[in-house]
């Protein structure tokens, strides 16, 4: 995940992070909070500890909690360019759009030569249904990566989001695919524009030599499950089952959301090292 990596030595070695990055957002509070109560912990830890609370209320549709909790940092010490971003979208979700919009238009300037940031960014206003905004912000990053088939991939999709299915936005998925032939993520997104305008054959094609090991890393169900129809309605009833086959592995539970659950806390009721910064 483009997040993991941008924020992984920021927060290398807490115990919350490794929580965070198995998406085990419900317990990243009570690892937070054992790291509040050690004693002579530094401002700087304790900061870092909270923004990782907020980022995991934000993934928990707690948009309330995760601006409060973000907010309250950024007014004691430097976030990190991502915390803002899920500071102005938790602000956008909880009904302060204006300052949400503000702060991501401010981040603009602050990541205009970070490419990963520049992605992010455009995911927020993709989030908020702002996709010309996204497109124009994605653009820019394949101007400073022109190279990188994830940007393009992405790029494609944005154009998409806001003109349709252009020879354009094909074009740009084409190239993802000749950067990087072999990740089926980008040969799924082509053909589901071919079969999005009714090119079934060119869809077809874009997937028929997809092996079980690629389809198996492919973690969208959707996608999974145009897959299968397009090797059933060409006889490639192999492939079609390993689509269903890996629909039926990636079927998790929601994550649990306990009666305890550590995020329903108000600020003041956390350890004094953080009613301090409030």
């Amino acid at each position: 995940m483009r997040l993991h990596g941008l924020l992984e030595s920021r927060y290398s070695g807490f115990s919350a992070w490794e929580a965070f990055r198995l998406g085990d957002y419900d317990v990243v509070g009570c690892h937070a909070t054992k790291m509040l109560l050690e004693p002579q912990l530094k401002l700087k830890l304790a900061c870092r500890a909270m923004e990782l609370v907020g980022l995991s209320c934000y993934y928990l549709n707690e948009y309330v909690l995760a601006s409060q909790t973000l907010e309250t940092v950024s007014l004691v010490h430097a976030t990190h360019p991502v915390c803002q971003l899920f500071l102005a979208e938790s602000w956008i979700k909880s009904g302060k759009r204006k300052l949400g919009l503000d702060l991501l238009a401010s981040l603009k300037e602050v990541s205009h030569r970070s490419p990963e940031l520049l992605m992010l960014l455009a995911g927020s206003f993709e989030n908020i249904g702002a996709s010309k905004e996204a497109l124009g912000v994605a653009r820019s990053a394949c101007e400073l990566e022109p190279e990188n088939s994830t940007y393009l991939k992405d790029l494609s999709y944005y154009m998409v989001r806001s003109f349709g299915i252009t020879p354009g936005s094909i074009g740009l998925a084409w190239q993802a695919v000749n950067l990087e032939p072999d990740e089926s993520s980008f040969r799924v997104w082509l053909a589901t524009l071919y079969k999005s305008i009714g090119e079934h054959q060119k869809a077809f094609d874009s997937i028929k030599d997809l092996t079980q090991e690629q389809i198996s890393s492919i973690d969208c169900d959707c996608c999974l499950i145009r897959l299968q129809m397009l090797y059933s309605s060409n006889g490639r009833m192999e492939q079609a089952a390993w689509c269903q086959q890996n629909q039926n592995c990636k079927s998790v539970a929601s994550p649990t959301r306990h009666a305890d659950n550590p995020y329903r806390f108000s600020l003041m009721n956390l350890p004094s090292t953080v009613q301090g910064l409030v």
